[in-house]
């Protein structure tokens, strides 16, 4: 039997091997329980499928089959990060968009954790109605930002984040804590079972002034705390010479993600220099030339004016401003975006 993977979003986050599964692909496929496989890869739950029933769900299958070819196996190792972003998205480009949460608890004008709660739902809701392929939850808004977590931030974060992942029906659902604390995004994602994190400082020396200075990098630290911890299943989305900051040392954007890559990134960010601003076609062609195969997301400005020029030159985008219509995600937004990527190559 010719096989290529499910994506997770189509498993409808139920357990491997469970009878609920078995049902569900049986709706799925209308196929015996013997056109199909069920396995775990990287801690994620895929499927293998004959490839004519599994194009009859509307999946791009030749997307899926990409994944496969690159392996020796199919089941029991650690894909590629591009498998792995395949895998975890399910989509060749994905659209990861972004929650901005109001001020937190420890902010002065903080709503409440309720109301950030029923903020991030009905934010997710819009999100999915598109649908996306994943969701990003940040504390925009904790202004001034902090450079390291507080506790009742990192507490928070899990709370909110814990929430869009019980809800979420089909993206899967990462977070960020601003400014430069991607150890406690990791410890929220871990405790509230979120598939990605994103870093703003991975591997470039970079400064703000405004938040003291030089900020901390130690990419090393940052995996070996990740195996510590056990988290290998969570992803690192990672930035290079990220927005707002200036570089301690000048080095091409080529070489900054030649690093990252070789830190273990499992995608890297090339965002514009301020929000809103999206990067040069030529600097994500210039970070994708080092990059081998670990994806090259773009992280700021895309919306749909631009999308299929700087989509068809990278491996996906996280989006936030241009998708929102005053501070709430707006589904028509979501989906004007998405109508765009449908005619990328």
């Amino acid at each position: 039997m010719q096989r290529c993977f499910v994506p997770p979003r189509v498993l409808n986050r139920l357990t491997v091997g469970s009878d609920n599964l078995v049902r569900r692909f049986r709706q799925l496929f209308h196929e015996r329980e013997d056109r199909f496989e069920l396995g775990m890869i990287h801690g994620v739950d895929v499927a293998l499928v004959d490839p004519v029933s599994f194009r009859r769900s509307g999946v791009d299958v030749d997307a899926q089959r990409t994944a496969v070819q690159r392996r020796t196996s199919l089941l029991g190792t650690s894909p590629t990060s591009w498998s792995s972003i395949l895998l975890m998205f399910g989509s060749q480009k994905p659209i990861i968009g972004v929650i901005h949460l109001p001020p937190l608890p420890g902010y002065d004008n903080s709503p409440g954790i309720d109301a950030i709660v029923d903020k991030a739902l009905t934010d997710l809701r819009a999100l999915e109605s598109g649908p996306v392929d994943g969701v990003l939850v940040e504390n925009e808004n904790d202004q001034p930002h902090r450079v390291a977590a507080a506790s009742e931030t990192t507490a928070a974060m899990t709370r909110v984040t814990r929430e869009l992942v019980n809800a979420a029906q089909s993206c899967c659902v990462g977070v960020e804590i601003l400014l430069n604390d991607p150890e406690a995004s990791l410890a929220v994602a871990l405790a509230a079972g979120a598939a990605f994190i994103r870093t703003d400082y991975f591997v470039d020396p970079m400064e703000r002034p405004e938040h003291g200075g030089a900020m901390h990098i130690d990419p090393e630290g940052l995996m070996a705390y990740r195996r510590k911890i056990r988290a290998d299943e969570i992803l690192v989305l990672a930035d290079i010479q990220v927005k707002y900051a200036r570089m301690l040392e000048q080095r091409s954007l080529s070489d900054s993600a030649e690093l990252a890559r070789r830190h273990g990134a499992d995608a890297i960010v090339v965002t514009g220099t301020v929000t809103g601003e999206p990067p040069r076609v030529e600097e994500v062609q210039e970070a994708k030339s080092s990059a081998s195969d670990v994806p090259v997301l773009i992280g700021s400005g895309v919306d749909p004016s631009n999308a299929r020029a700087l989509l068809d030159a990278s491996d996906g985008a996280i989006v936030g401003t241009s998708l929102k219509t005053g501070d709430r995600i707006d589904s028509a937004q979501v989906r004007k975006l998405l109508d765009e990527r449908r005619l990328c190559r």
